[in-house]
């Protein structure tokens, strides 16, 4: 929708992007993994990608940024992970998860509070993190109404993340 002037900007992971979008990253966040509430690696406070690469993986499709980013880290692990349902709605991951069809591995801003009866999340080691900012096309400079949005939200995304 960027590419295509559909919106001014788009929020989400800045890495990979062609020389044609401008990308400014607002924060880190970190990923974990998250396993059913039964599962045997909930007795591990860390988790390494090699921990998971004979568990069925519920992940995003192959073309999201996110997806991308696992399977990088995997590779450089020198292991390849079982993606054996793929969603595109973080909902749904979670959900398999809680029913126990699989693992995933998911950013902090997607995990609640409330979801601590669902699921366990574990920290992964090393951790993963991916940038996340604001995106726009270099040739269509924002206009004032979105410069302004942008001021207010940059500190909002910051704050939120830093109390995840």
């Amino acid at each position: 929708d960027i590419r295509n002037s559909r919106v001014d900007f788009g929020i989400g992971n800045v890495d990979g992007h062609p020389s044609s979008m401008i990308v400014e990253s607002v924060m880190e966040e970190v990923l974990y993994a998250l396993l059913p509430k039964d599962h045997p690696l909930t007795r591990s406070d860390l988790l390494r990608l090699a921990d998971l690469k004979e568990m069925p993986m519920i992940s995003m499709p192959i073309e999201s940024g996110l997806r991308r980013l696992i399977d990088s880290e995997a590779m450089k692990a020198g292991i390849q992970l079982s993606h054996s349902i793929i969603t595109k709605q973080f909902s749904s991951m979670l959900s398999f998860v809680s029913n126990g069809l699989g693992v995933a591995i998911a950013p902090a801003s997607v995990l609640h509070p409330f979801d601590d009866d669902r699921f366990v999340a574990r920290a992964l080691y090393p951790a993963i993190t991916r940038n996340i900012g604001v995106i726009h096309l270099a040739e269509r400079p924002l206009g004032m109404a979105a410069e302004s949005f942008l001021r207010t939200l940059r500190p909002v995304l910051k704050n939120a993340i830093s109390r995840l």
